[in-house]
């Protein structure tokens, strides 16, 4: 298991959950990874730089980034598709009466999704099987949309959505709690078991759903970072205070 954090003074990459001991590898003065995303078997996507402006993937454990074209000047969210091919993005609306839009990107091009209704300006992405993507409409409820329509299928109220493919399973905050999804219709919800969370403010597993990275909220406008293996004891990772963190799993040797 691997960690990987953004912070103003670069990229580091940890073994095992959070950022104790000396770091894998460090990039310093990249710039601040603002959104990341990973596939099935880690590879790892962020949208970078003030205001979310550019897209990259980043290869571990060496830490270099390789340029992906961007379909919009404000990058909101990121989902990749499990097997690695696709990456799913909001845009950013540029003026006061413009919607958030939804992307995708194929390797040849990128193309506008229908979102009906629209992804809220804060949701998260997640994508599942069945090329089946969860987002927080802006509705603030959990909005399921298969990528070959426009029309999404309210589920039920909550934020934050994040998958787990190789679980499989689905996550985010409903009411004041984290809860587990069923990867497949008809998404049934069950309590998490394994993982003590407080008031989840941003929320990442690694796709196996044993371990996972998230932050709290602390008043006031603040947040702490926390990390646990399922079932293990939880601990701070100071990184998430200041930064941006995903947990991933190991790439093969």
């Amino acid at each position: 298991m691997l960690s990987f954090f953004s912070t103003a003074a670069g990229w580091q990459l940890y073994e095992g959950i959070g950022d104790r001991g000396r770091p894998l590898a460090v990039r310093d003065g990249a710039p601040a990874a603002v959104h990341l995303a990973q596939d099935a078997a880690g590879r790892l996507w962020a949208a970078t730089g003030p205001g979310a402006a550019h897209l990259v993937r980043i290869t571990l454990p060496g830490l270099t980034a390789e340029p992906v074209p961007r379909p919009g000047p404000r990058i909101g969210a990121l989902a990749a598709a499990p097997d690695g091919d696709r990456l799913l993005v909001t845009v950013l609306p540029q003026g006061p009466h413009a919607s958030v839009g939804l992307w995708l990107w194929d390797r040849t091009g990128w193309q506008i999704m229908g979102a009906n209704p629209p992804p809220h300006i804060s949701s998260s992405l997640a994508w599942l099987s069945g090329n089946v993507i969860v987002y927080e409409s802006v509705h603030r409820r959990l909005a399921l949309l298969p990528l070959s329509g426009d029309r999404s299928a309210d589920l039920t109220e909550g934020r934050l959505p994040a998958a787990a493919p190789l679980r499989p399973a689905w996550y985010a905050v409903t009411g004041r709690r984290v809860s587990e999804f069923d990867f497949t219709f008809p998404y049934h919800q069950h309590p998490v078991r394994g993982f003590r969370f407080g008031a989840v403010s941003a929320l990442s597993f690694s796709p196996g759903g044993t371990a996972c990275l998230w932050t709290e909220s602390r008043f006031p406008y603040r947040v702490a970072g926390f990390g646990q293996l399922r079932g293990g004891r939880r601990i701070r990772v100071r990184s998430l205070d200041r930064g941006a963190g995903i947990v991933l799993p190991a790439p093969p040797r």
